[in-house]
């Protein structure tokens, strides 16, 4: 019984050594697997980082640019208000009571015009009656 105790012992250290070596492999693969996760988790957060830092830097370049277009309007409506300001002083502008009275004339020449070509309208509609009228009789 001795060989076979010796044997079985044989066995049972073969055994566990197959499971020892079964757990160190599993135990290699489940670390290169933690490793890669880890660099995943690196990689992501450097493009977040990266990611932050740019968003960061295009609201400055925006804050900027539009600072420099308000800047400009600015400049532009000062230089416009100046130029037509130094143009009206230079010109020879009618006084408000020239141009009311010129607008009163304009006014009244149209409502004369309205008037005439209202009449104009009724006489053309009298005559057209008259003429289809004759051409009936005729």
């Amino acid at each position: 019984m001795t060989a076979s105790k010796s044997q079985m012992k044989r066995l049972i250290d073969l055994n566990q050594a197959m499971y020892s070596r079964m757990f160190n492999s599993w135990m290699i693969g489940m670390g290169s697997w933690g490793w890669s996760q880890d660099q995943t988790n690196d990689y992501y957060k450097e493009w977040l980082d990266r990611a932050q830092m740019a968003t960061a830097e295009n609201v400055k370049a925006m804050q900027n640019a539009f600072a420099q277009i308000k800047d400009s309007q600015l400049k532009l409506y000062s230089t416009i208000t100046d130029s037509v300001g130094a143009a009206v002083a230079e010109s020879d502008m009618p006084d408000i009571d020239y141009i009311t009275s010129l607008t009163r004339m304009v006014n009244d020449l149209t409502a004369q015009t309205v008037t005439s070509f209202s009449s104009l309208s009724s006489k053309a509609a009298n005559t057209a009656t008259e003429l289809s009228a004759k051409a009936v009789k005729i």
